[in-house]
């Protein structure tokens, strides 16, 4: 295959200003330039109409504390963002992404030449909080290739400037587990328009013996603690995902003083 034949246009801007303006990104101990790659490709050899649309976002880090940190933290971002939906390894680059989605969809044209739905598979890494105790990255994945119905998948990490990854455990006081969990269940259920003693099983959900439990996936917004449950993580397809954020306010006795951004 001639991938020249198949390239329509190809966007790589480097750009290392903060992402989403937000004021942590300034000044932190973590530098990074923004990498964007787009591919769109039409359904047919001189078509108009295009079938194949890929979107590729992330920050690239090009400054760390140590090298070994620099190394380790993009590592972390390249295998998260493009990760297959199922967290199996995918492609290491938009690049790949799109040459692998590009033969798929021209595969299932030599199958059925009358095939045109259009597929899509548009990710994003996005640098929540830059700070001397945090490095948080935001990614997304929005996917169709032509299964019932469109994918999305959203994923924190969370690391030290060092590399070290960061969990749950890590970032708040000992012993208050139990105590963020409480808070966190009570805005699930205000999220979920859920009463206080409503059964989670019978409401639809898959807790374990029904009883409510924190996600390994979670991050720093800047105006609160979010926990993200992706869709079939705890309930069936057309609940969606489930986004619950507590405000920093309500975690001050639970978090660590060095994880509560400045207000």
């Amino acid at each position: 295959m001639n991938r020249r034949t198949l390239l329509c246009w190809i966007v790589v801007v480097w750009s290392a200003t903060a992402i989403n303006g937000q004021a942590q990104l300034s000044g932190g101990p973590i530098k990074f330039e923004t990498v964007h790659f787009a591919q769109m490709y039409p359904c047919a050899p001189r078509a108009k109409q295009n079938c194949l649309s890929v979107e590729v976002d992330y920050p690239a880090i090009v400054g760390a504390p140590t090298a070994a940190a620099q190394s380790l933290i993009n590592s972390s971002i390249h295998s998260h963002l493009f990760s297959n939906v199922d967290g199996s390894p995918g492609p290491s680059s938009g690049d790949e992404l799109a040459v692998q989605l590009q033969d798929e969809y021209r595969d299932i044209q030599r199958r059925v030449p009358e095939y045109k739905t259009p597929w899509f598979d548009h990710r994003s890494a996005t640098v929540l909080m830059n700070s001397a105790a945090l490095f948080n990255v935001e990614m997304r994945m929005d996917q169709f290739t032509g299964e019932a119905h469109p994918n999305s998948l959203r994923v924190y990490t969370n690391v030290r400037p060092s590399g070290e990854n960061l969990s749950l455990n890590d970032v708040v006081t000992e012993g208050s587990i139990d105590r963020l969990m409480d808070v966190v269940e009570r805005h699930f259920r205000q999220t979920r328009k859920l009463a206080e003693d409503a059964d989670l099983k019978l409401a639809g959900f898959s807790f374990n013996d029904g009883k409510f439990a924190l996600p390994d996936n979670f991050g720093f917004a800047i105006d609160g603690l979010i926990f993200y449950y992706n869709s079939y993580e705890i309930a069936p397809y057309y609940f969606g995902p489930t986004e619950v954020k507590v405000p920093y306010g309500e975690l001050r006795e639970v978090l660590k003083t060095e994880f509560i951004p400045a207000q």
